[in-house]
């Protein structure tokens, strides 16, 4: 079967890769920094930007999940998104996908598997992590933690700040923007989610678009960056 390359796949392809670019040359980046006293409220800045190219690893990764990365080259989408997971924290994609599926075809219903009857933020993020991670994957990032230690020499400190603590915000931010504002107040006679309508950027920046969540529920085949382009606001 011939493919033909479209500007849907090239754009798809090119965020995906400027985000896996810009993830994985902070990180080293950030690694590798000789931490001090004096330094360390400086270089803490890398935080931020690190936990949003995690962040844009995972929605990439959701977006190969709708065939949204390169609509034309099916292949290539899965094993952007399936590379995508694994590097964000080790996720097993035919996993995560059956799961969001799932979510999709009956969200805040009782087979959604990101849902909590119990709607208290702490709770609900408790059932989430709990929905989605497992002992081998922890087991795993570990493992990882050791060889970036003990391999290539880089401090506990530097592990922590730079790789821990950036995919656990990450977390945070993919549930509090992806799921928890979006359908906290959704139920099986209500709209499937509510979205936030921010400024452009800031949107962005919250959690790439995906605050435009009643959209995407909506028209699940566009990808993030087309979001604010079907805003129902």
């Amino acid at each position: 079967m011939n493919h033909v390359l479209t500007n849907r796949d090239f754009l798809g392809f090119s965020y995906a890769l400027l985000n896996f670019s810009c993830w994985f040359l902070l990180l080293c980046f950030a690694l590798a920094l000789p931490l001090s006293s004096h330094s360390l409220p400086l270089y803490s800045l890398l935080i931020f930007p690190i936990t949003l190219s995690y962040t844009g690893l995972f929605v990439h990764a959701h977006d190969a999940m709708h065939n949204n990365l390169t609509p034309s080259f099916p292949k290539l989408n899965r094993a952007i998104g399936l590379f995508f997971v694994g590097c964000y924290a080790l996720f097993s994609y035919p996993k995560l996908m059956a799961a969001h599926l799932l979510h999709h075809s009956d969200p805040a219903g009782k087979s959604d598997p990101d849902f909590s009857e119990d709607r208290r933020f702490l709770v609900w993020f408790g059932v989430f992590l709990g929905q989605h991670t497992s002992l081998w994957q922890i087991l795993g990032m570990s493992l990882i933690a050791q060889v970036l230690h003990l391999g290539f020499g880089f401090t506990w400190l530097n592990i922590c700040l730079f790789w821990i603590l950036p995919s656990l915000l990450s977390c945070l931010q993919l549930f509090f923007f992806g799921t928890y504002l979006p359908h906290r107040q959704s139920g099986p006679d209500s709209q499937p989610a509510t979205s936030l309508y921010l400024p452009h950027w800031l949107s962005f920046l919250a959690c790439f678009h995906f605050s435009y969540h009643r959209e995407h529920h909506l028209k699940p085949h566009l990808p993030w960056w087309k979001l604010p382009e079907a805003s129902l606001k």
